[in-house]
């Protein structure tokens, strides 16, 4: 079920027990882009996951200033090739719990791109128990910048990939914070 919230109408809510996550968020965040008076217009889109477990089985594409808040919410990724979420920029990614497993090939549960200005707070990996390790984060290029990951706890035991992996393939610097208090 996707509802927009009555007190904040730039946000929409994903609820029930479960289901294909990437067709309901996929919906909701269609739903922002076409309704009310900012039709074709992206900010300040919030979308507020708060049903227990959500299977992906596609990659979750995020234009630029969309965020995804989660509340008890496991997101279980069961495709074996891209990302979670292709994020495009202005991105603020909260509460989400990822299951890694068999997911060898998938670039990253959450995969900044060539973007900036995203913030990842309190997203978790667990369950990297098999061969096949899935990869946290990633950005690559030569104009992101400004990427935040805040109290993330990751699980990853891979003896070769990943689990965050920055490539500027710029000249210029590019500004990365991990706080204290994230632990890989």
């Amino acid at each position: 079920t996707i509802l927009q919230n009555t007190t904040a109408p730039d946000e929409y809510i994903v609820t029930g027990p479960g289901g294909n996550g990437y067709a309901t968020i996929e919906a909701a965040r269609d739903q922002m882009v076409t309704d009310g008076e900012n039709a074709g217009f992206y900010s300040p889109a919030k979308i507020k996951v708060l049903t227990r477990s959500l299977s992906i089985g596609s990659t979750i594409t995020l234009p630029q200033y969309c965020s995804v808040i989660a509340e008890n919410t496991r997101i279980r990724f069961t495709g074996a090739t891209g990302s979670v979420f292709d994020l495009g920029g202005y991105n603020r990614i909260q509460g989400l719990e990822f299951c890694g497993g068999n997911a060898a090939n998938t670039e990253a549960a959450l995969n900044c791109g060539n973007n900036t200005d995203i913030s990842i707070l309190e997203c978790h990996l667990y369950g990297n128990d098999t061969d096949n390790f899935m990869k946290f984060m990633k950005a690559e290029g030569a104009a992101f910048a400004r990427l935040n990951a805040e109290r993330c706890l990751i699980n990853y035991r891979g003896l070769s990939g990943y689990a965050f992996r920055f490539n500027n393939t710029g000249s210029g610097s590019r500004y990365c914070d991990r706080d204290r208090k994230s632990v890989v």
